[in-house]
């Protein structure tokens, strides 16, 4: 196909955040070098995505940034009603007016809840602060026993898993979303999160961190693993109180309302601009 004449706009989400063998690293020097060459341009979703391109020797001026992004409009126009559903559900999880620490995704290794359990620990702060897992799957069981093992259940709730209508809600319970993640390609619940006016913490494998995330402004970005820098963020933002963070969420809010549809539109419109 690649000896066609129509041109070939290349978008994928593939970064070189995560280490990999020599051997992979070789086989893709070769490939993927030669793969690009055919393409005509890139719509680049993030600035990790751009290096990634740049790495296998594609010319920056055929890279157009086409942002990953959510329906923003479709959260924030929910936004009043999610806030009165969140109400109810904290009263509801005996949460009323305690700072709230959201993790939403799978229970899976990668996602990293219990490196999350460990840091909301050490950090010292869940006499203050509820951590809210909303989710499910197959680590809730040693979940469960390190938090009891912690003597920190009075301070855990598990909202079990919730469905993209109920997504919202979910986002306007919490004060503070956590992404501890140790590889994600990009991390689309940042967007979400922001959308309700978020602040967020996110290990640095977590593609979206670099575009989204400016440190000490909307949030805090730490070294995957390192379960005491993470401590020291949760620390730091639980010192700022619900009102404090509410001020780091807003300008979450005017970040993302710059990183929506119409902007991945005209991205990937500029790739095609460029080839016709």
């Amino acid at each position: 196909m690649f000896h066609q004449k129509v041109p070939l706009i290349f978008r994928g989400e593939s970064n070189l955040l995560q280490p990999r063998p020599l051997h992979i690293r070789i086989a893709k020097e070769f490939f993927l070098r030669y793969l690009f060459r055919k393409v005509s341009a890139f719509a680049s979703i993030g600035r990790s995505n751009f290096e990634y391109y740049r790495h296998y020797g594609v010319p920056e001026d055929k890279i157009c940034l086409a942002p990953y992004t959510v329906d923003n409009v479709f959260f924030q126009s929910r936004a009043a009603e999610a806030c009165l559903e969140a109400e109810r559900l904290r009263q509801e999880l005996d949460i009323f007016d305690r700072t709230v620490i959201l993790f939403s995704a799978k229970f899976i290794s990668k996602k990293r809840p219990l490196e999350l359990i460990e840091g909301f620990y050490r950090s010292g702060i869940y006499s203050d602060c509820v951590l809210v897992f909303a989710g499910d799957g197959e680590m809730k069981p040693s979940m469960e026993k390190r938090i009891d093992d912690l003597g920190i259940a009075s301070s855990i709730r598990f909202l079990g898993f919730r469905n993209q209508s109920q997504m919202p809600a979910t986002y306007a319970l919490g004060d503070l979303f956590v992404i501890p993640s140790s590889i994600d390609p990009w991390g689309l619940a940042v967007n979400e999160a922001m959308n309700l006016g978020l602040p967020i913490i996110a290990s640095d494998m977590v593609s979206s961190a670099r575009d989204l995330i400016r440190h000490g402004e909307n949030g805090w970005v730490y070294p995957s693993g390192a379960i005491d820098s993470l401590a020291a963020c949760l620390s730091e933002a639980a010192s700022l109180g619900r009102e404090g963070l509410r001020v780091k969420g807003q300008r979450s809010l005017e970040i993302i309302s710059r990183w929506g549809i119409p902007e991945t539109a005209s991205g990937i419109l500029d790739a095609l601009g460029s080839v016709t």
